[in-house]
């Protein structure tokens, strides 16, 4: 399943949430709103989004296990897992990967897990196994569901409005719903299936939205001509009578994807969002996916203050008492304010004021996320956004702690939450290079590759080694080498095809050189071969200079053990 409207909310705001994780899997066409992107602190490493902002699609955040043959389902998988761990005659390495596969099994999976986990016959490792990756598969599951959800409405809404309000013809009416159900699944075919439509004279701004937008995210036609198409239909949308929905995202689309704050478009997306707010059949994700693109394209026109005064009032209206949305909105905008105010520096840095309104803006951000945590107890991102609140007000590690089991206990993939948490860890904060270690560590224990969460202890040394007198002589301290090859090669091991494998490899090799393991990085550039990551390494010069170190080193290793 595809959407037909593009990314949505900035990844500082969001946490990986069901339909966040499978839509950003999924993310290609224009559907209405794209879930929110799975935010900072997803990990340091590209191509996974990063805790610096960085967008999520950069890898897509397909499942671990997305390289298996078309014909092996992750239910069919589940089974041979489970039987390969429940089979005494399994070997170490074969009940080793299984074990990983299946706590990253998919939500298609689960039939198979709760059928298996009421059996009597399982062995104890099978047992464990099982017991552990359930609520894991569970979350997933329910992340599928939701964002089924989430497709059907996309499909029901576009449908609805064209018939209700199009302008519509012969010519070109079967053409537009085959393209918009076609938005579901086929991404090439929408496109094509639009442009015929509008080719056969079709002038209906909606239709011309949906794909320019669609040909724009895909890279198709003239850029130019596709921008100045998709601000033609949004203008034109705000005169007919299609819903408010519709008016408010091609305005705030437009200003999103070419970062021109047209003032008219502006106010278009304002006023039409309260009353899209209030219409809306969407779950709690989408809408708050809406009301923060709407604040994001006002900002920088209205001023982030006024912009968020009046998209929260129309958000808090529009939503039901038990929706944390609106509360976890107002949160992460006191806490993201807080931060601003204080500044990046240390202590000795902040002004006075600069330390009064850093105190005043997370205690509002605080009232606002614990309101949102009892609005709902299981939804991740309160209690994930209150880790950095904590840290800001100097709380206790017991305090971060019960916020970070919440987090974690409500999304277990939750990296978001623990980079929070790694960064709670930082000698500046609350804790020492060897805490930010030893829950690295604890990272790389879970083997939850959707988060992904072990490369927390690649990060963790990475950060120790840039706050150390000698980076480079940390690199050579007895463990660290340790620590990360057992990360990449543990993900390797069991997912040898994934298109993460390259990324990762690449990763290894270079940790290796830094570690001065001059062998592995020798085998490991002989896999990678002459085509490098451009993530892990700038440029080719950049590789083949990292490569042919390695190899030096080597043989100058290998000549000392000979003499």
């Amino acid at each position: 399943m595809f959407r037909t409207d593009g990314g949505d909310v900035t990844p500082e705001d969001s946490v990986p949430t069901p339909i966040a994780r499978l839509a950003i899997a999924n993310l290609v066409l224009i559907f209405p709103l794209a879930a929110p992107k799975m935010a900072l602190a997803q990990t340091a490493e590209a191509p996974v989004a990063d805790d610096s902002n960085a967008a999520a699609e950069a890898e897509g955040k397909e499942s671990p296990s997305a390289a298996q043959p078309a014909e092996v389902t992750p239910l069919a998988e589940a089974e041979q897992l489970i039987s390969t761990l429940n089979d005494a005659k399994s070997d170490d390495r074969a009940r080793r990967v299984a074990a990983v596969r299946l706590k990253n099994a998919a939500g298609e999976a689960l039939p198979a897990l709760e059928k298996v986990a009421a059996r009597q016959d399982l062995s104890p490792e099978a047992r464990s196994a099982v017991d552990e990756a359930l609520p894991m598969v569970q979350f997933r599951a329910k992340g599928d569901r939701l964002a089924r959800e989430v497709h059907a409405i996309d499909l029901k809404s576009m449908l609805e409005s064209y018939e209700a309000h199009g302008r519509k013809d012969p010519k070109w009416d079967d053409l537009v719903r085959q393209a918009i159900k076609a938005g579901q699944s086929d991404r090439a075919e929408c496109i094509a299936l639009f442009k015929k439509a509008l080719d056969a004279g079709c002038t209906d701004p909606f239709i011309q939205y949906l794909y320019a937008r669609n040909a724009l995210l895909a890279g198709q036609g003239k850029r130019d001509d596709l921008i100045h198409l998709h601000l033609k239909a949004a203008l034109a949308l705000a005169e007919t009578t299609y819903p408010a929905e519709w008016k408010c995202r091609a305005a705030a689309r437009y200003i999103e994807f070419t970062g021109d704050a047209d003032l008219e478009l502006v106010e278009q997306a304002l006023k039409y969002l309260p009353q899209a707010l209030a219409e809306t059949e969407r779950d709690s994700e989408d809408v708050y996916a809406l009301a923060n693109l709407v604040f994001r394209v006002a900002a920088p026109t209205r001023g982030a203050e006024a912009a968020f005064e009046e998209v929260h009032k129309a958000y808090a209206a529009a939503r039901p008492a038990n929706d944390p949305g609106p509360l976890v909105f107002k949160g992460v905008r006191y806490k993201d304010w807080a931060w601003e105010a204080r500044g990046a520096g240390y202590a000795h840095t902040v002004t006075e004021e600069g330390w009064e309104l850093f105190r005043q803006r997370l205690a509002v951000a605080k009232k606002s996320l614990q309101a949102a945590w009892k609005a709902d107890p299981t939804d991740p991102r309160a209690p994930t956004q209150m880790i950095p609140v904590i840290m800001g007000q100097s709380g206790s590690k017991p305090e971060m702690e019960m916020w970070f089991t919440r987090a974690m206990q409500n999304n277990p993939d939750n990296r978001v939450a623990c980079g929070f948490k790694l960064y709670f860890l930082y000698p500046r904060w609350h804790g020492s290079h060897r805490e930010m270690v030893a829950f690295g560590r604890e990272c790389l224990a879970t083997q939850n590759w959707w988060g992904p969460l072990p490369t927390i202890l690649t990060d963790a040394h990475a950060q120790a080694a840039k706050e150390s007198p000698d980076p480079k002589a940390y690199y050579t301290r007895p463990g660290v080498w340790d620590d990360v090859s057992a990360v990449y090669k543990s993900f390797l091991e069991a997912y040898p095809d994934s298109p993460r494998a390259t990324s990762y490899r690449n990763r290894l090799a270079k940790w290796a050189c830094d570690c001065q393991q001059w062998d592995e990085a020798v085998r490991q550039f002989q896999k990678i071969g002459d085509e490098p990551d451009p993530t892990v390494f700038r440029s080719k010069a950049v590789y083949d200079y990292y490569r042919r170190k390695a190899q030096n080193r080597a043989n100058k290793v290998q000549e000392v053990r000979a003499f």
